[in-house]
């Protein structure tokens, strides 16, 4: 009978790795987004469900994300506040285990670069590596140009044009005091200023960025000597109405300390550019 037992204990411990491993593979982390055809200059937003990995795989794991596409690249920033390691000749993002600590899910937003001039595919493979296994899951999204602001005069429009201005202009209506009515007059909304908030240069004294500057990509890198304790960073605003912050740049003594830009515009709106250091 003890036999017995031992036989159906040790099959038991058996199949648990196979259960994990099972659970891991079969379920999606990937939750891609339901629309993957955006506009040039347009973000993207998606996430990796951890909870499965959490429950299945109790060791370390890491979290790489690739994006394949050719230039100009998207860039692409984590919504969480945790460290982040860019390999920029792989265009790779990757967040271990001991970073992520009790998050379930990683949100991340794509930002597509403004100056795609042709339709542009590209492709997000998300993978987990643990102790025991790898598993990769991916999705593709479009970009499409935008489109042309003005078009050229065609003779409908012409035609319209002349028609409006052959049409006798409204009367005015009488004052209130004088028996008229503000009824059905639209209100015209309060200008609160520009909403430029975005950078028109971005750049590190004596040091330079894995990643070209461009005004859409939030995130960059830079490399950096373990002797360098502070950074000089220079920021200017594409809109002079706009303030540019900058935090961070003058303690940067933990390997991947974060340097954050913020670019508050006129009317308020707040646009945050983030610079990781990595030290060799």
């Amino acid at each position: 009978m003890k036999k017995k037992s031992y036989i159906a204990i040790l099959c038991v411990l058996l199949m648990i790795p196979l259960v994990m491993a099972v659970s891991f593979a079969d379920n999606e982390y990937l939750k891609a987004p339901e629309n993957t055809k955006v506009t040039a200059g347009e973000t993207l937003e998606f996430s990796v469900d951890l909870k499965t990995i959490k429950e299945s795989e109790p060791g370390p794991y890491t979290v790489t994300l690739t994006i394949a596409s050719s230039d100009p690249v998207p860039s692409l920033d984590l919504q969480e506040d945790m460290e982040v390691t860019y390999n920029s000749s792989q265009e790779t993002y990757s967040v271990r285990s001991e970073d992520i600590g009790d998050t379930e899910e990683l949100h991340f937003t794509v930002v597509t670069d403004e100056s795609v001039k042709n339709e542009a595919e590209y492709k997000i493979t998300a993978e987990i590596s643990t102790e025991s296994d790898t598993s990769e899951e991916s999705f593709n999204f479009t970009v499409t140009p935008k489109e042309e602001e003005t078009a050229a005069p065609t003779e409908e429009t012409t035609a319209a044009k002349e028609t409006t201005a052959a049409k006798p202009a409204k009367e005015p209506k009488p004052p209130k005091e004088m028996g008229g009515s503000d009824d059905g007059d639209a209100k015209e909304p309060q200008y609160k200023g520009s909403s430029d908030n975005y950078l028109k240069s971005l750049s590190v004294t004596g040091h330079k960025m894995t990643q070209k500057f461009h005004k859409t990509r939030n995130t960059y890198f830079v490399e950096l000597e373990k002797t360098v304790t502070s950074l000089g960073v220079n920021a200017a605003a594409e809109d002079r109405t706009a303030k540019v912050n900058i935090v961070g740049n003058n303690n940067v003594s933990a390997d991947m300390s974060k340097i954050v830009i913020n670019v508050t515009a006129q009317n308020g709106d707040v646009r945050t550019y983030k610079i990781y250091v990595k030290y060799k």
